[in-house]
C-alpha cells in the first residue's frame, strides 16, 4: 500500500502516531485529537507533494532496497540470513516483521534497525 493522505485520513497513520508518545509534546489524551487535526490540515499539502513524486512515499521501496542488499552482502560473506522489513507508521508494520521471523521458526535473535524514524529494517541474524 502506498502512504498517502487519503490513507491517512482512513486512520492508519493517525491511530500510530496518536499511539507515539514522541509526536508530540503535549499531554497523551491530547494526543489523538491533534493528530487529526494535523492530518486533516496537512492532507490537501501532502496530497499534492505526493502526486509530484509519484503517488505515495517511496520508503517503504528504499527500505525493501536496503533490506535486500543487506541479504546479498550478508550471502556474499557465507551469512544465510534473511531480512525482513518492518515500518513504525505504514504497511509492513513492524509487528508483521516479527510474526514472519517467529513463523519462519529460525533458531535466532531479533535484531531492530533504526528508531530514529518510520522506517525501520528487522533482521533475523544467528545465535
Amino acid at each position: 500500500m502506498a502512504c498517502t493522505p487519503a490513507a491517512a485520513r482512513g486512520g492508519v497513520q493517525r491511530k500510530r502516531a496518536a499511539a507515539d508518545s514522541r509526536a508530540c509534546g503535549a499531554a497523551r489524551f491530547l494526543q489523538p485529537v491533534l493528530a487529526q487535526a494535523i492530518s486533516t490540515l496537512r492532507a490537501p499539502k501532502s496530497s499534492e507533494g505526493y502526486r509530484k513524486i509519484g503517488g505515495g512515499s517511496p520508503l517503504r521501496r528504499i527500505t525493501q532496497e536496503q533490506a535486500d542488499a543487506l541479504e546479498e552482502a550478508l550471502r556474499v560473506r557465507g551469512q544465510d540470513a534473511r531480512v525482513y522489513v518492518g515500518m513504525r507508521y505504514w504497511y509492513p508494520f513492524m509487528e508483521d516483521a516479527i510474526a514472519q521471523a517467529r513463523a519462519a521458526r529460525l533458531p535466532a535473535r531479533l535484531r531492530g534497525g533504526s528508531r530514529a524514524g518510520p522506517p525501520a529494517r528487522l533482521g533475523v541474524s544467528p545465535p
